[in-house]
């Protein structure tokens, strides 16, 4: 059974900006002839961007183009937070088709005004004028909503993701960037890193305020605690650790029935064998994941997508689809999601390293915070022994999660599939700790 539900959006979590504010620029830099065309053909940009991520996510609902390389290895809480925005109804301005139009005509209205304002525009119109004070009466007619912000941003963090060679990590193709946006090398670097740091922020204050709410005994955490546990890495990206974040996501997916799908990609040796898709439902008492015949699914419902795989030894025997399934069900996605979180690196980048086996940034840690990292370590012992992580994937190794709807993940493997043939590995892989790279 599908579940749809209103549900309100964090007051708070995302804050609202002009596209003014995305300009890599300082407002207090003053115009002269080489920065202000720059500057007018990003804030084009902007605009034509806002237009296509409002049609890409409410028009479109194509969610997997909203899982933004931020280089912090939390795609996990992206994919919940864009699955959450997908169900908002009558608590956004954005709640139905009739009003995302409207809006994406205003956006066009302002895009005339705009370009009509600067064609001929002479330099002693701006020249020794700061960019705040010669743009003022476009700070409030390029408004984004608290919602467009955060979609604006990942979208484009999204569109300009480039995978290696090996499709082991991903980056951002500073390149393209600079190339359709018209900025140098520094500016782009600038505005990516801007933009990541601006993402991880949005990502990590939506998770507190749901831990606010929480129910669960375990998520139950004192002022103290939450300030070793929520920190910044050396990117200036805040981070939580990815077992406490895993939680915090177990408990809405639960709490706001909304479904799971795990896509397994088997293999030998690293060599496909099949691709699995496993549908989870949540219970009539919101308390578990069941399994969900894929026949009774609504195939453009958003889902909470894990992709990853299981490894066979060569030589070893491998089941049926239908045991395989049956010894996921075994585990359920809790268990299954929890020992691999626990058994990833809990903070991203290098500053945090000793701190990586464990919830929390300190050497003195609380009696609340000393049991939690036991409950992580008792996960992390099941992962390595059953075969739920990177290094031991038996069973199951989460590789990537993001949101998307069935009908759209299962297009796109029937392309994926056909490239087994060529012994092309999936599109899908994990992002290194960097948060930006050159394209060759």
């Amino acid at each position: 059974m599908i579940h749809e539900h209103v549900m309100p959006v964090p007051a708070k979590a995302i804050p609202s900006l002009s596209l003014i504010d995305l300009l890599s620029q300082d407002k207090e830099t003053l115009l002269n002839s080489d920065n202000f065309p720059v500057i007018v053909q990003n804030l084009k940009f902007f605009m034509q961007e806002l237009k296509r991520s409002l049609q890409a996510f409410f028009i479109d609902k194509e969610y997997a183009k909203f899982d933004p390389h931020v280089g912090d290895t939390a795609c996990h809480i992206r994919a919940y937070h864009i699955l959450h925005l997908s169900r908002v109804r009558e608590s956004d301005s954005l709640s139905n088709k009739a009003s995302v139009l409207k809006r994406l005509e205003e956006v066009g209205s302002v895009e005339l005004q705009f370009n009509d304002w600067v064609k001929d525009m002479e330099p002693r119109d701006y020249k020794k004028q700061k960019i705040k004070s010669f743009f003022q009466a476009w700070f409030l007619k390029l408004q984004c909503s608290e919602i467009e912000a955060f979609i604006l941003q990942s979208y484009f963090l999204t569109r300009f993701m480039h995978m290696a060679d090996d499709l082991s990590y991903s980056y951002i193709d500073a390149n393209k960037v600079s190339e359709e946006a018209q900025l140098g090398k520094n500016a782009t670097r600038l505005l990516i890193i801007k933009f990541q740091k601006n993402i991880s922020e949005y990502s990590i204050d939506f998770l507190l305020e749901l831990l606010q709410k929480t129910s669960w005994p375990q998520l139950k955490f004192s002022k103290e605690d939450l300030n070793v546990i929520v920190n910044y890495d050396e990117y200036n990206r805040k981070v939580m650790p990815a077992f406490v974040a895993m939680d915090i996501i177990l408990e809405n997916l639960l709490k706001n029935s909304m479904g799971i799908i795990f896509s397994v990609q088997r293999r030998v040796k690293k060599a496909n064998v099949d691709l699995i898709n496993i549908f989870w439902d949540v219970n009539g008492t919101a308390s578990e994941f069941i399994i969900q015949d894929p026949e009774q699914i609504n195939a453009s419902n958003p889902y909470y997508v894990v992709y990853g795989f299981a490894d066979y030894d060569f030589g070893d025997a491998i089941e049926s689809p239908e045991a395989y399934i049956k010894k996921v069900q075994s585990y359920g996605p809790k268990k299954i999601m929890l020992a691999n979180l626990a058994a990833h690196p809990q903070f991203s980048g290098t500053k945090f390293l000793q701190f990586s086996d464990q919830c929390y940034i300190s050497l003195n840690p609380s009696q609340a915070l000393s049991d939690l990292n036991e409950r992580k370590l008792q996960f992390s012992t099941l992962a390595e022994v059953d075969g739920l992580c990177l290094k031991n994937a038996k069973i199951f190794h989460a590789q990537h999660a993001f949101c998307d709807t069935p009908s759209h993940l299962m297009s796109n493997q029937d392309k994926l599939i056909k490239s087994f043939e060529k012994n092309m590995e999936l599109f899908y892989g994990d992002s290194k700790f960097f948060e930006v790279q050159e394209a060759e």
